[in-house]
């Protein structure tokens, strides 16, 4: 039985091991089989081409908006994002996790003169709570700290719906994001719509975006905004580069469960 099998591998794999049961002969048949596999998974794993960019867009906001829980990482840079209307507490970092419809708990560092401040925050619908940085209670924070990350991510005004209105959209180069290749696509959004969704940090003129999109699960991974705008809210007199949002969020739909803290 096991010669009739050799020669039955042999005759349809490799031509010059057809007259042998050695050994020799069964590497031989194995290894062709092996290339032949190699062959099959490279020509399977061939990379789609990149659909246009609003139709890349539309899929990906799509199925953004109907992600109920995610993790987000929000870095700012160029001129300072203030977070109070006193313009003494600078953005530099806000991670969380986002729970639909309308929960968000994070930690934010921000920068005040001369040194930095750690809190954390709990949004809840329309309330909003932050650890007071001086001795880490819990509060509610003040009305004019209208920045929340979670209208960020509202599945009717958030980025997400607000992206898939974008203007101008143009390819850009692939790239790499966690060993993924990510489909790269920049445009420009009102920032008039913008604006309220980041409790005025954002000026109301054009605002540069740019986002990456993940080629094989179509996940929206990367958002980076730019803020261009003549009423961008900087501090008089002083040269900056424009504010710079930039954003990545993974864990989709891995279950979170946030609730009010104990004030």
């Amino acid at each position: 039985m096991f010669r009739q099998v050799v020669f039955f591998i042999v005759d349809t794999r490799a031509s010059q091991c057809y007259n042998s049961a050695t050994m020799k002969t069964v590497r031989c048949a194995i290894r062709w089989v092996g290339v032949g596999l190699v062959l099959l998974v490279t020509a399977c794993a061939a990379p789609p081409p990149a659909p246009p960019p609003d139709q890349m867009i539309a899929q990906a906001t799509q199925k953004f908006l109907r992600v109920q829980s995610l993790h987000f990482v929000v870095e700012f840079s160029g001129a300072p994002t203030y977070l109070d209307t006193a313009r003494t507490l600078a953005l530099r970092r806000v991670e969380g996790d986002i729970q639909r419809p309308d929960r968000m708990r994070a930690n934010l560092k921000a920068a005040l003169p001369g040194a930095y401040v750690l809190m954390q925050a709990i949004g809840i619908g329309a309330d909003q709570f932050a650890t007071n940085p001086l001795n880490g209670q819990w509060q509610k924070i003040p009305t004019e700290w209208g920045f929340n990350p979670a209208l960020l991510f509202d599945a009717k005004t958030g980025l997400g719906a607000l992206i898939g209105d974008a203007q101008n959209l143009a390819a850009m180069p692939d790239e790499t994001i966690d060993n993924q290749r990510h489909y790269h696509v920049r445009g420009q959004i009102a920032g008039e719509k913008i604006a309220p969704l980041t409790g005025w940090l954002v000026g109301t003129g054009v605002v540069r975006f740019e986002t990456w999109v993940g080629a094989n699960d179509g996940y929206l991974r990367r958002i980076r905004l730019v803020d261009e705008s003549p009423t961008a809210p900087t501090m008089p007199g002083t040269p900056m580069p424009p504010a710079q949002w930039n954003m990545d969020f993974s864990q989709f739909d891995v279950p979170v469960k946030i609730d009010p803290p104990q004030l």
